[in-house]
């Protein structure tokens, strides 16, 4: 009977073994994983994958995109503002166009202001002193939206399209419609919009 119940005693302690080990196995584990999750989150918020793009930790975070402006990983617009801004610019040279092809230097207070708007209207007035208009098709290679400070103008002034690409213009007599000339012009500007009540007017232009 002694026998048999030491006997008995080693097969439990033989059979409880494996399954305190797994124990201890999984416990340690959750705590490896555990830390390795904190490590990670640390890094994210204050280290070095904190600018870094990976599942779980998008980045820019939802929302946001990098100023292309800046070099600054930490500068970042919202999107909806920058949508915004672009379809202000968009607004605002049509009316550009517009008041090009008709001579019409009132309606360029609802694109301009500033700079811009003097400049325009100088050009306006020498086209119609001459009697000629202009048509201008444009053709865009790239339209990009960010935040630069105008070196020209107010430090208010943050936000700056930069536009490439072809302009066809053709001139032409008002009076008859005559087609004077045509000429192409590459471009490659940066452009400064100001915030006006609810609206973002054009307010400096300049070469890249």
């Amino acid at each position: 009977m002694a026998y048999g119940g030491r006997r008995s005693k080693a097969v439990r302690s033989l059979a409880e073994l494996p399954l305190g080990s797994w124990r201890r196995t999984l416990i340690t584990a959750a705590v490896l994983v555990a830390l390795f999750a904190a490590m990670i989150a640390v890094a994210s918020v204050s280290g070095p994958l904190r600018h870094t793009n990976f599942p779980g930790h998008p980045y820019p975070p939802p929302g946001f995109v990098q100023n292309p402006f800046s070099s600054n990983p930490d500068d970042l617009l919202n999107v909806a503002d920058v949508a915004r801004v672009r379809t202000e610019f968009e607004r605002d040279s049509q009316i550009d166009l517009q008041a090009v092809e008709r001579g019409d230097t009132g309606i360029l207070a609802q694109a301009r202001t500033g700079n811009a708007l003097g400049s325009l209207r100088k050009l306006i007035d020498t086209n119609n002193a001459q009697g000629i208009a202009e048509h201008e098709q444009v053709k865009d290679d790239s339209v990009i939206v960010g935040q630069l400070s105008d070196p020209g103008g107010p430090p208010q002034v943050k936000w700056c399209v930069e536009e490439r690409g072809t302009g066809i213009i053709t001139y032409f007599l008002k009076s008859t419609g005559n087609v004077v000339r045509t000429q192409t012009i590459p471009f490659d500007y940066r452009i400064w919009l100001a915030q006006a009540g609810d609206r973002y007017l054009i307010t400096d232009v300049g070469a890249v």
